[in-house]
């Protein structure tokens, strides 16, 4: 599973509040905030915060679905647990795929890693999402690590 997520304004320093789209594509199909009437962009670094912590609640187990809803948007993903290691992720009502719980979660890391590798989009430390965003990927690496998947 990919995870692509991109800002509004790529050009300019990243801010908190700064609106943007996440792209996910599966096996099955594919589902983007990108380019909708009314717009779903949303804020994205906040909802980058809620998408890390979420995961880590599934790879951890404490829950055995979560629902995203991106801030400021009426973009959703759903995630729910199939099975012992198998997560199935959906948009609305596009079926985007099944993959194992790593499959999804190094794919989810793998979309923070290369959004976080332009310094654009790095967010300064005075920037209130930055420990946030920080703090949430670096626990779902370790909650990725501590499943064994």
């Amino acid at each position: 599973m990919k995870f692509v997520f991109s800002r509004d304004n790529p050009d300019q320093h990243g801010t908190s509040f700064e609106l943007g789209d996440i792209r996910v594509i599966g096996a099955r199909g594919e589902a983007t905030s990108a380019g909708k009437i009314p717009s779903q962009s949303m804020f994205i670094y906040l909802s980058l915060v809620d998408l890390a912590d979420g995961m880590r609640l599934l790879t951890e187990k404490k829950e055995s679905h979560h629902h995203f809803a991106a801030v400021n948007s009426s973009f959703t993903i759903e995630f729910h647990r199939r099975a012992a290691k198998l997560i199935e992720v959906r948009s609305a009502e596009v079926a985007i795929g099944s993959e194992s719980l790593t499959g999804v979660v190094d794919g989810m890391l793998t979309g923070f890693e290369t959004f976080m590798s332009d310094p654009r989009n790095v967010l300064g430390t005075q920037e209130p999402a930055s420990t946030d965003l920080t703090t949430a990927v670096r626990e779902l690496r370790v909650a990725r690590e501590r499943s064994g998947g």
